[in-house]
């Protein structure tokens, strides 16, 4: 039970220290917000088929927010020493990037559950009938970029262009996550079926997932070293 209960106060640190700051949640959602707002207006009017392009404007509006907070999600803690206070404690380092990694998730689920809505709403889509398919996609889309930038955010912290550096390494590395989510997406979007179209896409997203978190619980002890 001890994991579970560092792991809960970890979370529970990030939460109030984002809480009390407010830096990365307010500019995810400032940042999705106005790209949702925009670009289902404008595709609206220049584009017949917006509906097609849906998947990838969701898609890309959550990658790009995500950025924004795993960028900041090391560099309060680092510039403050607070991470060596964190290695001090006697917790495993695997628990620890358990709690940064779910931290992630959760303030990227707390984006798409403000954007995705209001662009389903902005863009005709029938709420009741999309969103609970479309649940299931954005958890296990959002849990393999949370799980990769975690690690990466760990990684690109300890250099001097960060804020260039995560994108660059991450954006490659989540291709499988971006083309199988909005996929998936777009399947959801025409109202076809996810288990007979999606099945193998949806697959291919849960082993990403748990491979991602695997490999990244097993090094992260490597990785903090060097912060």
């Amino acid at each position: 039970m001890k994991p579970f209960k560092d792991l809960f106060i970890l979370i529970k640190k990030d939460i109030l220290n984002e809480l009390k700051t407010g830096g990365a949640l307010i500019s995810m959602l400032i940042f999705s917000l106005l790209v949702v707002v925009i670009f289902s207006f404008t595709l609206e009017l220049i584009l017949p088929k917006v509906k097609l392009l849906g998947a990838v404007l969701i898609w890309m509006t959550i990658i790009f927010a995500s950025v924004i907070g795993l960028n900041y999600s090391f560099s309060v803690e680092k510039e403050n020493a607070a991470i060596k206070a964190v290695m001090l404690t006697p917790v495993d380092r695997g628990v620890i990037y358990m709690g940064k990694m779910l931290s992630n998730l959760i303030f990227i689920l707390i984006i798409e559950l403000f954007t995705v809505p209001v662009f389903l709403l902005f863009s005709n889509y029938p709420l009741m009938k999309v969103i609970p398919p479309l649940t299931i996609i954005l958890m296990l889309g959002t849990a393999g970029i949370s799980s990769v930038g975690t690690i990466l955010s760990a990684i690109s912290t300890s250099t001097k262009r960060r804020d260039i550096l995560l994108p660059i390494i991450l954006f490659p590395i989540i291709i499988p996550v971006l083309i199988g989510s909005i996929r998936c997406t777009e399947i959801i979007f025409l109202g076809r079926s996810l288990r007979e179209e999606a099945g193998n896409w949806i697959a291919m997203l849960g082993a990403y997932d748990i491979l991602f978190i695997v490999v990244s619980f097993l090094i992260f002890e490597f990785v903090l070293e060097e912060l």
